[in-house]
């Protein structure tokens, strides 16, 4: 399944809506406290596997590079994005920012 995440590298932990979470059958591993922008709170543990594609060179297709086991938190259903990469995922690669708005996160 293709998904759309945010890169927070303010976040701890990534996470996933209960939407995608349904959608791949995931069990919930129990609700544990939760800080976040949005206060304190109590959000339901997925257990979930994130493969990021890299940008093959010349438009050559790349195996994804997969991180397994990946505990995280269920976001809300109004999150507009359908994951998001904390700093769970986000400490196992370079990431680089540049002025003009492009990004690049490098892994493996």
């Amino acid at each position: 399944m293709d998904a759309r995440a945010l890169v927070d590298t303010r976040s701890t932990i990534s996470g996933i809506t209960r939407r995608v979470a349904e959608q791949l059958g995931l069990v919930g591993r129990g609700k544990r406290p939760l800080s976040s922008a949005q206060g304190e709170g109590q959000a339901e543990r997925y257990l979930f596997r994130v493969g990021l594609v890299p940008a093959g060179e010349g438009g050559i297709p790349a195996f994804p590079y997969v991180f397994d086991e990946v505990m995280g938190f269920e976001l809300t259903n109004s999150f507009q994005f359908d994951a998001l990469l904390g700093m769970d995922i986000l400490g196992q690669c370079d990431l680089e920012l540049y002025r003009d708005g492009r990004c690049r996160l490098r892994f493996g």
